[in-house]
């Protein structure tokens, strides 16, 4: 018996997605400074996503309205991404950032639906759905699996910011990380 397999292993992510991704492979892009310009990281394949930093990042959110997972005053620059999950995404991700060492880095995702990812600065956010913020400088943060698989289809707001409103911990360099499985195309299958 020969099993015979032909099949293409491709992306079934949007043109503008799988342009971020091979952009991606070059020289990586610091996220937004508001949600206007948030990176989209949809659909990407597992690897590094971006290398920046928030320095020079204004404060867009500056509270997390109930906490968040025991997250709630984050008063440092941040920086924004964008993640849209489908039902016919197969998403199994973890999010990670890894800071500098003196950086005291905190990471959530906001609910793309009403009230959304807000404009301006200082604001106070009430639509938080996972947040990770367990240490301090040098700590890395992850926002993991299980909690991402529970969230309904939808846009999401990754934010990359700190706990700390100002000083040598309250921003810096970080590399975000996403493990994620894309939906792949069946071209060909058969069994001789």
């Amino acid at each position: 018996m020969r099993l015979a397999l032909a099949f293409l292993v491709g992306l079934l992510c949007a043109p503008s997605a799988r342009a971020a991704s091979e952009a991606l492979a070059g020289s990586p892009r610091v996220g937004g400074d508001d949600c206007s310009a948030a990176l989209d990281l949809s659909c990407l394949i597992p690897r590094t996503l971006d290398r920046g930093t928030t320095a020079g990042a204004n404060d867009t959110v500056t509270q997390l309205v109930g906490g968040c997972q025991g997250l709630v005053t984050v008063p440092g620059p941040d920086v924004i991404y964008r993640l849209s999950l489908g039902n016919q995404d197969i998403f199994a991700a973890a999010l990670r950032v890894v800071p500098a060492a003196g950086y005291d880095v905190a990471i959530y995702l906001l609910r793309g639906t009403a009230p959304g990812c807000p404009t301006g600065v200082f604001n106070f956010a009430t639509n938080c759905v996972a947040a990770a913020n367990a240490g301090g400088p040098g700590v890395i943060e992850t926002i993991p699996v299980t909690a991402l698989l529970s969230l309904p289809d939808g846009t999401y707001y990754f934010f990359i910011d700190s706990p700390v409103a100002t000083g040598p911990s309250s921003t810096g360099t970080y590399e975000a990380q996403l493990v994620s499985l894309c939906p792949v195309e069946l071209i060909d299958f058969s069994i001789e």
